[in-house]
C-alpha cells in the first residue's frame, strides 16, 4: 500500500474511483463524437424545437 494513500477496508477505494472516471471519461467522449455527426445533429436539433414547442404550450396566461 502506497504511503499517503487512504482506501476502503477492502483496499478498493482508489483503483475503483479511476475506473468509474475512466469509465465516465469514455462514456462522454463517446456522446460527443456522436453528437458531432451531422445526421444527429439534425436530430438534436428536432429533438430541441419539439421540447421548446411542448415547454410553450403548457403555459397558462396571467400565471
Amino acid at each position: 500500500m502506497s504511503a499517503g494513500v487512504r482506501c476502503a477496508p477492502g483496499g478498493y477505494g482508489l483503483s475503483m474511483k479511476l475506473l468509474r472516471t475512466a469509465a465516465a471519461a469514455g462514456i462522454a467522449k463517446k456522446l460527443y463524437d456522436e453528437a458531432r455527426k451531422p445526421a444527429n445533429q439534425a436530430k438534436i436539433q428536432k429533438a430541441i424545437e419539439s421540447y421548446k414547442a411542448r415547454k410553450g404550450q403548457g403555459r397558462r396566461p396571467g400565471h
